[in-house]
């Protein structure tokens, strides 16, 4: 699990979650309460998806979350 602010102070919180079918995702949650985003994780599978949240920038966090959509639960397998 990531903490960051996004460009206009936001603090977000990102974690890893394990879809169906081996899928991952990055889901990112606002600091405070509000909508859940989630995106397809980077990383073909756990340990590298694990690892590219882990030591991604915050440049790069802010992107994932720019290509987040709104919580799906059943699109993330779940």
């Amino acid at each position: 699990m990531r903490t960051f602010e996004d460009a206009s102070g936001q603090a977000w919180q990102a974690a890893l979650l394990e879809g169906s079918y081996g899928q991952h995702w990055l889901v990112f949650s606002p600091m405070g309460g509000g909508e859940l985003r989630q995106c397809p994780s980077p990383a073909p599978g756990r340990a590298e998806a694990q690892a590219a949240l882990a030591s991604c920038t915050v440049a790069e966090l802010w992107a994932w979350l720019e290509a987040a959509t709104p919580w799906d639960a059943a699109a993330a397998g779940g």
